[in-house]
């Protein structure tokens, strides 16, 4: 049985990490206790989501492909390096077994460049891929 303490994620709105007024508890649905807790946002602050997004493309649009590819790969290779952290958290979230849950991380082969599959919500273990990858585009950009 996978053990973890349980950790409090922030969001990353307007170029930072925030902790906003109210929490979500997640749940291990094998066990029934908690195992994190993620930050809710407001309407306001996923309309901000959207509008720096919106800011943003210009910048991104202005990228050659190449540079593109290469910052994607280097986000790839954060997630790489996460596999196993991330594979525990869809375990934990949502009880697929670990090797599952590491094949879709790592698409079976160690190999994080391929497409992803996307059920359709936003989990937690899509955050904690976000988190390396904001960071990874944050030194990439430097």
């Amino acid at each position: 049985m996978i053990q973890v303490e349980e950790k409090a994620y922030k969001v990353y709105l307007g170029g930072k990490w925030i902790a906003t007024n109210e929490e979500i508890q997640v749940t291990n649905p094998a066990t029934g206790k908690p195992f994190a807790r993620v930050c809710a946002v407001t309407r306001d602050q996923v309309r901000e989501a959207f509008e720096n997004a919106q800011a943003a493309f210009p910048a991104w649009r202005g990228i050659t492909a190449k540079e593109r590819g290469t910052l994607l790969l280097r986000i790839a290779g954060e997630v790489e390096k996460r596999q196993d952290e991330i594979a525990q958290t869809i375990t934990l979230e949502n009880g697929k077994p670990f090797v599952h849950a590491h094949c879709i991380v790592g698409f079976g082969d160690g190999s994080t460049k391929g497409g992803h599959l996307v059920e359709g919500h936003v989990s937690l273990s899509m955050q904690v891929m976000v988190v390396d990858a904001s960071d990874a585009a944050e030194s990439a950009q430097k």
